[in-house]
């Protein structure tokens, strides 16, 4: 055999062995830092069931606000809310060329 045939096929499989570690190392580090911030996440969601501080469960007491105001000011809050939302009734009502364009599914040829 050529001994520069040799060398070639010998300096390739070298560099197909170091690309091979190359990925292999970084396989290796992605799984480990993937694993190791799932473990953190489950750490801390299970302290904080442990510790009593569950969002879902919550105390089982409800909230409630003590709401006071004048009667010039709630009044004039109710016509402004209230004008709001005849004016956003009125805009919304029938929908407009373009709305009713972009609605429509699009078509395709089939061939």
């Amino acid at each position: 055999m050529n001994p520069d045939l040799e060398t070639r096929r010998r300096l390739a499989a070298a560099r197909l062995a170091s690309a091979r570690e190359r990925v292999r190392v970084i396989r290796r580090r992605v799984a480990i830092g993937t694993a190791s911030v799932f473990t953190a996440a489950w750490v801390g969601v299970f302290g904080q069931l442990i510790s009593g501080q569950d969002p879902a469960l919550g105390d089982g007491t409800k909230s409630t606000t003590a709401r006071v105001s004048t009667t010039a000011h709630s009044t004039s809050a109710a016509r402004a809310t209230a004008s709001a939302a005849s004016t956003t009734a009125s805009r919304t009502s029938a929908p407009t060329a373009q709305q009713t364009v972009a609605a429509t599914p699009l078509t395709t040829r089939s061939s």
